[in-house]
């Protein structure tokens, strides 16, 4: 175990991450202590992006997933919970935690949100609890675990089927898809083959009524609900926000429609490319400053050396950061139970007690990603019936986006991967010390990853071929 924290800090320090102050009482002092270093500073200043706003919103993302994880509990780990339920941490009994973080059957489900939040969707008319228990979680899920027509031979058998669904957090947004997108026939994300330039303002007009109706919803939720993991679930089913703004962004000023036809393909691509960013905030502020740069070199150079620090900051640096974090929080004191199982999950629950006020995504519907000026121009556009030259852009957009989408959970997972089979090959300290190109075999898992997946996809044309763009002479080959 101390070979294992070794290496890590090992690691960290290699990437430029350290955490001081770590005699901390609360997750705030945590943020101030820490530090991210040289290669992060250097990204940000060469993409021009403000380091101060990208380094808050990484810790924040990294302290969201930590959270979600520790409350993400398997069935033998619920039931664990159970047995030690009059156990405390900080004060609070194991059984109130799992009451904080998990909803203990439907009717619990449904309670929580409301008969506000349940009468506010666009259904004709509201669905019965049971109809909706059903197209839910299933025919066989009782409302209420005594429910009469419950035809399940055990409680154990009941807590089975209900714990993968009964998370909190996360759970308002399968409930909107389920009566917003499903049964009032909503679309909230399309194939692109199902959609046409023509098609497109219709399209949009309906995402930002999504954007409009989620929010509003949300801010009926109690204050101290944490929307976090909702608007990530809605964010990764349709790159509403990524969408949206993307619109305002290409229509504020004239550079990109005074660029021909072919170079407005490769803008798009690469502007698509930045879907694999899961942080929202970090995904926008990126978007915007490539397109206030006007397509910068960094990303439509030959070996587009952009990609490489970018991918190494969410692939390497970001779960780099979140082991450290973790480590931190797990050296707080823990009490002991009576066995090994039961301190592990101990200390998971005790992530989500330090974390639990942790919001990474605030909600204020006034300016939520989008302000009011940004909404003014998708309204503009959607009503504009004379000028349909962004209704073919957007279309081209949206078909690029949704291309890159479907790779990139695939370039996360590879990179990870094959930088854990390099861990593995590092196998003591010494060994560690000894492989002084740890660093160069990362690069060379991230550079791998963005000819192989990023580059074909932004692949540019020889007609591109100018100050503003280089041609990847070598992808043809490489994909034949």
């Amino acid at each position: 175990m101390r070979e294992e924290i070794d290496i890590l800090d090992m690691l960290c320090a290699s990437e430029g991450i350290s955490i001081t102050n770590k005699e901390i009482a609360n997750f705030n002092q945590l943020i101030q202590g820490v530090h991210l270093g040289a290669i992060f500073e250097e990204l940000c200043l060469d993409e021009e992006w403000d380091k101060t706003f990208v380094k808050e919103s990484l810790i924040k993302f990294a302290f969201h997933q930590i959270k979600q994880e520790s409350m993400e509990l398997n069935f033998e780990e619920k039931i664990r919970v159970e047995d030690y339920s009059a156990d405390e941490i900080d004060g609070i009994k194991l059984s109130s935690i799992l009451e904080e973080t998990h909803f203990s059957d439907p009717s619990d489900y449904y309670k929580t949100f409301g008969d506000k939040i349940l009468s506010s969707f666009s259904l004709k008319k509201r669905l019965d609890v049971k109809e909706l228990t059903t197209s839910m979680f299933g025919e066989n899920m009782p409302y209420k675990y005594d429910d009469d027509d419950y035809t399940g031979k055990s409680g154990i058998e009941f807590n089975e089927a209900w714990h993968s669904q009964s998370l909190k957090s996360g759970s308002f947004f399968p409930l909107y898809k389920t009566c917003e997108v499903l049964k009032a026939k909503k679309a909230l994300a399309k194939a692109h083959n199902n959609l046409s330039p023509k098609k497109m303002k219709r399209f949009i007009a309906g995402l930002l009524e999504h954007y409009n109706k989620y929010l509003r919803m949300l801010q009926m939720l109690p204050d101290d609900y944490d929307a976090t993991e909702d608007l990530l679930r809605l964010e990764e089913f349709s790159d509403l926000f990524f969408l949206l703004k993307a619109i305002v962004l290409l229509k504020k000023d004239d550079w990109f429609l005074n660029k021909n036809k072919n170079r407005r393909t490769e803008i798009l691509k690469v502007i698509s490319s930045f879907v694999i960013i899961e942080d929202i905030r970090i995904k926008l502020h990126v978007l915007e400053n490539f397109i206030e740069e006007g397509a910068a070199a960094n990303y439509t150079s030959t070996e587009a050396l952009g990609y490489l620090p970018l991918f190494r900051l969410l692939f390497v640096q970001l779960p780099l950061l979140k082991q450290k974090l973790v480590q931190i929080i797990d050296n707080k004191e823990v009490p002991l139970a009576n066995s090994l199982r039961g301190r592990q999950i101990k200390i998971k629950l005790k992530r989500y007690v330090f974390l639990k006020q942790a919001h990474c995504y605030r909600m204020d519907y006034s300016n939520c990603f989008l302000s009011k000026e940004d909404i003014s121009i998708i309204q503009s556009y959607i009503q504009d019936t004379d000028n349909n030259d962004y209704d073919q852009i957007l279309y081209d957009l949206y078909k690029e986006t949704k291309e890159i989408r479907n790779v990139a959970d695939e370039v996360g997972k590879c990179i990870e991967l094959e930088i854990d089979d390099s861990l593995k090959q590092l196998k003591t300290i010494r060994n560690l010390k000894e492989n002084i190109n740890w660093r160069v075999q990362v690069e060379l898992v991230l550079r791998e990853q963005v000819q192989k997946n990023v580059l074909p996809h932004i692949k540019f044309t020889d007609t591109a071929k100018s100050q503003d763009f280089i041609v990847y002479d070598y992808l043809e080959e490489s994909r034949q």
